[in-house]
């Protein structure tokens, strides 16, 4: 098959491809749109483990002590990991710098945990950032 016939045989399926009728279902001589996927009417908790009053302790250069609290509300929480995300300000910002900490908490329900850790930003950075305290499972999934 020579590139012509090859180019008219892309062409053509393109054609039908975008000039297809959308999928109908016939009821009682109805035509009617086919149905929108529905999703479950239950949602699953994933997680109800939250950071709170985050606060700078100190700053020297660019190391931060940083003071938090974790608190569960619901579920016991297993595998809970915390950690601090540098965020550059201004009009598109970029996370430039993330550390999670190697601990992993369980949480019991109706708990708080209060933490303090030492973050150090990468001494070659210069300028204006915003640290966010996060948390997450051990696979990474947000909390």
């Amino acid at each position: 098959m020579n590139s012509f016939n090859y180019f008219l045989l892309r062409f053509f399926v393109l054609l039908l491809v975008i000039f297809s009728p959308l999928p109908t279902t016939i009821v009682h001589g109805q035509t009617t749109a086919a149905p929108a996927l529905s999703l479950p009417s239950t949602a699953i908790l994933t997680g109800t483990a939250s950071i709170q009053n985050a606060t700078i302790i100190s700053q020297k250069d660019n190391t931060v002590t940083l003071f938090f609290n974790i608190k569960n509300k619901e579920i016991i929480q297993t595998g809970i990991k915390y950690g601090i995300k540098l965020v550059s300000e201004g009009p598109k910002p970029t996370v430039v710098d993330e550390k999670i900490y190697d601990e992993s908490l369980t949480l019991l329900e109706n708990s708080t945990t209060p933490k303090q850790i030492i973050y150090a930003a990468p001494k070659y950075l210069n300028g204006n950032y915003t640290l966010v305290v996060s948390n997450q499972n051990e696979s990474g999934f947000p909390f």
